[in-house]
Formats: C-alpha cells, structure tokens, sequence
C-alpha cells in the first residue's frame, strides 16, 4: 500500500466516523422528542388523576393547582409535537450533508 492510498483510507475512515456521529445524534434528537412528548402526556395525566380525585374530596385549592399544573403538561406536549412536526428531515440531510 503506498502513501497515497494510506490518506485516502485515513480519510474516508474520518468522514465515515463523522457521518456515523451524525446518524447516532439524529436517532438521539428523534428518541428525545418522542421520550418528552410522552413524558409531558404522561405528567398531563396524572395531574388529571390527582385533581380527579380532590374534586370528589371537595379540595377547591388542591383541585385549581392540580388543573393549572394538568394544563402547563398539556400545552408543553402540544408545544413538543408542533415543533416536531414543523422540523423538516431535509434540514438534518443538509447538515449531514454540509459537515462530509
């Protein structure tokens, strides 16, 4: 094998590496979005459960809390799906694209 050969090996052994990162850091981006929209849904009923359960107790300021903190979970999982839903997988492929 001479030098030449040696460098492109070496090369092409870098850009793979770099575009292997990308692949595992757009599977991690994808997981995370999935994992905190379910999380934010998760989170939205529970608080639900909880003010379900004081509204028959007769706990107005337990229930108002429970309600408020049901509707932030709620919104953030809405907000969380807009988001994903507005990224565009073409924006990943440039990057990808851009750093080899």
């Amino acid at each position: 094998m001479n030098l030449l050969q040696l460098v492109y090996r070496i090369h092409w052994l870098r850009a793979k590496s770099v575009k292997d990162c990308w692949e595992e850091e757009e599977e991690l981006v994808i997981s995370e979005f999935q994992w905190a929209i379910s999380f934010f849904r998760f989170r939205a009923k529970e608080w639900h459960k909880i003010q379900m359960r004081n509204s028959a107790i007769g706990a107005p300021g337990v229930w108002c809390y429970a309600a408020r903190q049901r509707m932030m979970y709620s919104r953030l999982a809405e907000h969380a799906e807009r988001k994903w839903q507005a990224m565009n997988a073409t924006d990943i492929q440039f990057v990808l694209e851009k750093d080899l």
